[in-house]
């Protein structure tokens, strides 16, 4: 699985943060604590604290980091902290603590405090009342088996929470009863239960998280997902569900997730895949118990910009060769995607002959299918250059290496309503969703030539018919009707490089230089 570079980034800034050794910041009088090492500053006296065999915090004045990592506490009581407003960090991560007293942790001990580390101990609950400062949770590798996600709605600035490697059976949701029920954590962004036991995910259970944009719930024991299991996540972009038991999705689960960039349904057992895909730039159902795909799931498929379909049990006969064909057109990507080869190339199953054969090697012709009609053949191949709209089809009459040449009849959308409309192409770098352009033209100019394109590049390029009362039609944006276009790679001439040659002064140089030394020769 691979994730996107600025996710990965986050997660391991704040890991790298939260264990290193901690700076402190005391008055001229502070001295190190007794079995602490303390690296004293300059200017502002910071200091570097690390304490080793503790089995309490020391106490320690306007301190800006406490790291008590890897110690022997394993009660945290009220006075266990001094009260500060300057703690910015707390690291008690690999200790034994099995208990925090409420309100230890609280708004009036540490008003101030942004990041918190309590994973590996024996906590078996989500500590209660912690200040609501806080941006970054670490609650990993705990023991912890229900999560009342009252207990952290009221964390408004927090920004990461982590409870992976815990024993999660259930995740309760923030409810009409509870205190905090008005708190929601708007702030939220990455959202980890990855390695617990949960089975279920329950669409209340986002009354107030909407607004995560990574979630994991990989590792877990998941088997169904209901249409409304991501209900009310409309900004996600990362959702990973690998290594679950998924075997029964709603056709609707993923509809609504139009920000979607990633998703993961590798490792599970899934037998086709899922309908009405958002258009992702990365799709891993690899390690599955697929076995054949019919062509009707084109609609799903295709517009995923890099999808992962290795390791499934694959019935390569003719009814797979059109996804064998479309694997094909997308081979090149594995030059550039930092993926292991077996989880982006098929391999055949069944039949008997080709078992432990794989797509990258393997001749279309293998697949048995009989030679088809040539108005079949030249339909499918148009298909494939084709945009069906609901009023118009949009067809591509050339590509070349920079450009793309598209036609289309010409029609008076909306005549009966006298509205007018125009048709938006947009267009975007398979990968670089971000970074979409798009071109809007009028239906009565029947075609048009899509300019600055990259040789040899691969394009999502996305049509559709909007009102030109839209204020600005440009930004209209649908992946309901997408294709992906390879540019030709650019060809150059004996003629090209004469003309070349003729325009460049060192060549004439070199012709100079060679009559002389001719020349010279020839006299001696």
């Amino acid at each position: 699985m691979i994730i996107s570079t600025k996710v990965r980034m986050e997660i391991s800034g704040l890991h790298h943060i939260v264990i290193l050794a901690v700076i402190t910041s005391c008055d001229m009088s502070a001295t190190c604590p007794s079995g602490c090492f303390c690296d004293e500053g300059q200017e502002d006296h910071l200091m570097r604290v690390t304490c080793e065999g503790k089995d309490s915090i020391p106490q320690m004045k306007n301190v800006q980091s406490i790291n008590m990592s890897a110690n022997s506490l394993s009660v945290i009581h009220g006075k266990s902290v001094e009260k500060t407003s300057t703690l910015k960090l707390l690291d008690l991560s690999f200790n034994n603590i099995n208990m925090i007293e409420i309100d230890a942790l609280g708004s009036d001990v540490v008003p101030n405090l942004l990041m918190l580390n309590l994973s590996h101990n024996h906590l078996t609950s989500v500590p209660k009342n912690m200040t609501s400062s806080l941006q970054y949770v670490r609650l990993s590798s705990n023991d912890i088996e229900i999560v009342h996600l009252s207990d952290l709605s009221h964390l408004i600035n927090v920004i990461h929470v982590y409870l992976e490697h815990n024993k999660l059976r259930e995740i309760i949701p923030v409810g009409q009863e509870d205190e905090n029920s008005g708190d929601c954590l708007e702030k939220l962004e990455i959202l980890s239960f990855r390695n617990n036991f949960i089975e279920k995910i329950d669409k209340t259970i986002w009354k107030c998280v909407n607004g995560v944009t990574y979630l994991s719930f990989a590792n877990n024991r998941i088997q169904t997902l209901k249409q409304d299991a991501f209900k009310g996540l409309r900004g996600l972009r990362y959702l990973d569900l690998t290594g679950n038991r998924i075997k029964t999705i709603h056709p609707k689960t993923f509809k609504h997730l139009w920000d979607l960039k990633f998703l993961s349904l590798s490792g599970n057992y899934i037998e086709d895949i899922p309908d009405e895909l958002p258009m992702t730039e990365w799709f891993d159902i690899s390690y599955n118990r697929i076995t054949e795909v019919p062509e009707k799931k084109k609609a799903s498929l295709y517009p995923q910009e890099v999808f992962l379909f290795g390791q499934n049990p694959l019935n390569c006969g003719c009814e797979m060769l059109w996804l064998k064909e479309l694997f094909d057109t997308r081979e090149y990507q594995l030059k550039f995607l930092d993926v292991e080869a077996d989880k982006f190339i098929p391999t055949c199953s069944t039949p008997n002959h080709l078992h432990g054969d794989t797509w990258d090697v393997l001749a279309n012709e293998a697949f048995g299918c009989n030679e088809p009609l040539s108005g079949a053949a030249n339909e499918d191949e148009d298909d494939n250059l084709l945009w069906r709209l609901k009023d118009i089809s949009v067809r591509v009459t050339e590509i070349g290496d920079t450009y793309l040449k598209v036609e289309w009849d010409s029609v008076n959308i909306g005549v009966p309503t006298k509205e007018k409309h125009v048709i938006v192409f947009n267009i975007h770098k398979f990968g670089r969703k971000k970074h979409r352009t798009s071109v809007s033209v009028h239906p009565q100019v029947g075609r048009y030539v899509l300019k600055a394109l990259s040789p040899a590049t691969g394009y999502i390029i996305c049509v559709t018919v909007v009102s030109e009362k839209l204020h600005e039609p440009r930004i209209a944006y649908s992946s309901d009707n997408c294709l992906e276009i390879v540019t030709r790679e650019t060809t150059v001439t004996e003629v090209f490089w004469m003309w070349e040659m003729l325009l460049n002064p060192t060549f004439y140089l070199s012709v100079i230089t060679l009559s002389v030394l001719v020349l010279y020769f020839n006299v001696w």
